[in-house]
């Protein structure tokens, strides 16, 4: 590097340390701002994560629970041993085998909250975030979809791990015996046991079935499909009714949605009576279990009213702020009346051929002249 050129360096250098107001206090305002967005995001990520961490926690503590109460009342416990009437008909009926399985039945109580938390979630970010691609903003949002999921579903197991606990510990404490538990036991009785009708009988012996068979055949009271199916139900629609906006396309969609699953747990609860599996009571008496546990998992626990009322006030702003004037292919129901009624601004309507003092505004403090 000559002379001439390392004078036009220094020269340039010190043009730029003069420069005190002008374009590097610009630049070192941006890299300052630059700096704070990132450390913004690394604290809210942070944040977000010591949320999912104690709702991994929690379900990994009712998984353990949920075992326990599994092994140990199919090799530690008995149910209580009650006896019968010979005249007593409602336990004469046939054996059948179930309509819905213990598998088919887990395989819907996971499935049911699982599809309705990520199809409602989802609905909600695409639905206030309408000026972005579908695609890039459930990518920015991924997080957030993320501890939403894990927060709701963890409530909600939990719920069905409560109701699967209470269901257990009532069958093994009452004992009571299910309609076909005289097809499936075959007690050694005689004509002369059962000579009067009205004998309460008790000393008698299982001599069909096998063990399995009869120790199901005396756990009837209360019905666990009943139980566990309306929990889920429950708290499903409880959710979509706080998470969702009341019109979808209409005003029906909703209502449709919630009957439905209402519909599928009353299917699979009455199924257990055609089965022979449960008498009328136990499945109404785990119709209202269900019910009473899915209203306090999603209300008392999970807050879901309570959550949606102080965000849905901010995100319906955002997604109101965030709607482009020119975009009108969207139907309208798909934003809230909440929003509706924050992001609309005061009208003025000119009445044609009037003078400008005319004008029909909502101001309360306006005067004609």
């Amino acid at each position: 590097m000559n002379g001439e050129e390392q004078k036009t360096l220094q020269s340039t250098k010190i043009n730029v340390a003069k420069i005190g107001g002008g374009e590097g206090t610009m630049i070192n305002a941006a890299s300052i701002s630059h700096d704070d967005t990132s450390s913004n995001r690394k604290r809210s990520l942070r944040a977000k994560f010591q949320l999912i961490g104690p709702a991994f926690s929690d379900i990994i503590i009712c998984i353990i629970i949920g075992l326990i109460f599994t092994i140990l009342p199919a090799f530690a416990l008995q149910p209580y041993r009650r006896g019968f009437f010979c005249a007593d008909e409602t336990i004469r009926y046939p054996y059948k085998h179930s309509t819905v399985t213990t598998i088919e039945l887990y395989i819907i109580l996971l499935s049911m909250p699982i599809l309705t938390i990520i199809a409602t979630e989802v609905f909600r970010i695409i639905t206030l975030s309408r000026s972005e691609p579908i695609m890039s903003t459930l990518v920015n949002k991924s997080c957030d979809l993320t501890v939403r999921f894990i927060t709701f579903f963890a409530h909600c197991f939990f719920g069905l791990l409560l109701t699967f606990a209470l269901t257990q510990t009532t069958k093994l404490a009452v004992g009571r015996l299910r309609p076909h538990f005289i097809d499936v036991c075959k007690p050694n009785i005689t004509l002369t046991s059962c000579s009067n009708p009205y004998v309460y009988i008790l000393d008698y012996e299982c001599q069909g079935g096998t063990e399995r068979l009869v120790k199901e055949a005396r756990l009837s009271f209360f019905s666990g499909h009943s139980a566990l199916s309306m929990d889920v139900a429950v708290f499903c629609v409880i959710y979509m009714q706080a998470r969702l906006p009341r019109r979808i396309y209409g005003v029906t969609v909703l209502p449709v949605l919630q009957a439905s699953l209402l519909g599928i747990a009353l299917l699979i609860g009455l199924s257990r009576i055609s089965d022979y599996k449960h008498h009328w009571s136990d499945v109404v008496v785990g119709f209202l279990v269900g019910s009473a546990i899915g209203y306090y998992s999603a209300v008392i626990l999970g807050k879901v009213f309570e959550r949606s009322d102080a965000k849905l006030q901010v995100e319906s702003k955002i997604g109101a702020a965030e709607t482009r004037p020119e975009d009108t292919t969207r139907p309208l129901s798909f934003v809230s009346p909440m929003a509706a009624s924050l992001a609309t601004p005061p009208i003025a309507t000119q009445v044609p051929h009037q003078q400008s003092n005319d004008i029909i505004t909502n101001n309360p403090h306006h005067n004609s002249s």
